[in-house]
């Protein structure tokens, strides 16, 4: 998995394809990760920004696997948003301002 993430962040455009209501729509994925790291065997961080249109964890997915043919998940993947708000580089702003979360 270390190995499709840093080719993933080694370059600066990738583009996907996601099927949409309106159609097959091209997008680059690369973009809006700000930050993609290994946590451990199992588990990806993804902090991304929420651009039009959004780039969706699954999205992710398959740009690790269009730069990794030799990627593939253990299973399906389960996505979990653990927080959403401003990120200032090294930690996410909580919008309301009750709190900081440094991930």
């Amino acid at each position: 998995m270390q190995r499709a993430v840093d080719a993933l962040l080694a370059v600066d455009v990738l583009p996907v394809q996601r099927m949409t209501k309106t159609g097959l729509r091209e997008f680059d994925a690369r973009g809006a990760i700000l930050d993609l790291r290994v946590r451990d065997d199992r588990t990806l961080r993804l902090v991304s920004r929420h651009e039009v249109p959004l780039v969706r964890p699954d999205d992710v997915m398959a740009a690790l696997a269009r730069v990794d043919q030799d990627f593939v998940p253990a299973g399906t993947p389960l996505f979990h948003r653990r927080f959403q708000g401003l990120w200032d580089g090294d930690r996410l702003l909580d919008p309301f301002g009750s709190a900081d979360w440094t991930i």
